[in-house]
């Protein structure tokens, strides 16, 4: 009797099942049934519980309408930026692109996914299109240098052309530094871009200033929290024992890497 009544009962992803088309449903009703602002927030609801069950499929339906019915609404696009790009979600902000040419959000997710498929031109071309619009945004600067150091490390970049691309990016991340002042982002960008330069020395000095500055929230309950020590610790580990130095490699990872 105990197995008949437990098989009664929906399993976890049965009732998922039951969530997901619940929402479709009352999605396709569309915002003539129910207040505009109650459609907007169950848009919201929906796109954010199954973005954070990673159910990310699920999750680009809603914000798909989100995007097109409140282009206005940052929440939405925030969301659409943290989802992992696949076709169907770089052929559907290709064609608002097109639609859209001056739209910022548009251009700047447009030059992300150009970033992550290698097309490091493209990328550079609508970056520098945000960055005369806004151009004391760091987030903006760190993206150009980012894409300069990937052009600067592709293997058929001959080496004059290296230089001036090397000198383009330290001169941007300089900018995001100036504009985001000193934390341990900052330093730790800059380490990362040297160890992918392989300037170790410079890599080393920015690693170790990292492990001595607090992060900006302290408070370790809050969700906005996030203390890069353990990731600068792991890389500096990482080029010590590169240099053979085992020794100092596992008291770092020991200091700053145990849980």
């Amino acid at each position: 009797e105990v197995e008949r009544e437990q098989e009664a009962f929906l399993s976890v992803g049965g009732w998922w099942d039951v969530f997901v088309v619940t929402c479709q449903g009352l999605m396709a009703q569309g915002p003539s049934h129910f207040p505009q602002l109650m459609h907007l927030r169950f848009l919201i609801f929906a796109a954010s519980i199954c973005f954070l069950l990673r159910d990310y499929s699920t999750s680009f339906t809603f914000l798909r309408q989100l995007c097109l019915k409140f282009p206005g609404l940052m929440v939405s696009w925030n969301l659409l930026s943290c989802l992992p790009a696949d076709n169907r979600m770089q052929k559907f902000v290709l064609r608002l692109f097109f639609k859209q040419t001056s739209n910022p959000l548009l251009m700047r997710l447009h030059a992300n996914y150009s970033h992550t498929n290698s097309n490091y031109k493209l990328a550079l071309n609508q970056y520098q299109m945000a960055y005369e619009e806004s151009s004391e945004d760091y987030l903006l600067c760190l993206c150009i240098a980012v894409v300069y150091l990937s052009m600067a490390n592709q293997k058929h970049t001959v080496y004059r052309s290296t230089n001036a691309l090397v000198s383009q990016a330290i001169g941007f991340l300089h900018k995001y530094q100036r504009l985001r002042g000193e934390c341990q982002e900052v330093l730790y960008n800059q380490g990362r871009a040297f160890h992918q330069l392989g300037v170790l020395h410079m890599a080393c000095h920015f690693y170790k200033q990292v492990l001595v500055t607090e992060p900006e929230n302290r408070d370790a309950s809050c969700y906005l929290s996030s203390d890069l020590r353990p990731e600068a610790a792991f890389n500096l580990a990482l080029i010590y024992a590169s240099s053979k130095n085992r020794h100092l490699a596992l008291h770092i990872l020991n200091k700053f890497c145990r849980i």
